[in-house]
């Protein structure tokens, strides 16, 4: 009798592992849009530069509708820039820092003052991240 329900035990248990099993294999397929996933249009990452400097620097909705195209002609600069492959790697550099502080001058004169010196300080804790040494956190302010 014990030999039966130790059968019978072991083979219930048994059928219940596949079942287990395939339980953790149901995970969903990733769509084909995720699948082929697309970097953001020069739009979308206009509109998330855009959100994030409405956060950061309180921007109004008049701010933010002047700001807009000026972040949109920088976007398609570069984009052409990027598509010229005539210039050297020092010429696209010297064009790059030269279309973004076109952009930074046009958006200052937008920007309240206050705004103004909050975008640099962001600027600056930005760059002490980016120059800091791997493995080190940057120095505090």
């Amino acid at each position: 009798m014990r030999k039966v329900i130790f059968t019978a035990l072991t083979l219930a248990l048994l059928s219940f592992v596949p079942a287990a099993l395939q339980a953790q294999d149901t995970a969903p397929a990733p769509s084909d849009q995720q699948a082929q996933k697309q970097p953001p249009s020069p739009e979308q990452r206009v509109d998330r530069m855009l959100d994030r400097m409405t956060q950061n620097l309180n921007l109004s909705d008049d701010q933010r509708e002047k700001i807009r195209p000026i972040l949109l002609d920088q976007a398609q600069q570069m984009r052409a820039l990027r598509d010229d492959t005539s210039l050297s790697p020092q010429d696209r550099r010297a064009k790059v820092r030269a279309i973004r502080h076109a952009t930074r001058q046009k958006v200052d004169q937008i920007l309240t003052a206050e705004q103004q010196a909050k975008r640099r300080e962001n600027w600056q804790k930005a760059r002490g991240r980016r120059n800091a040494p791997p493995n080190q956190a940057p120095p505090q302010q």
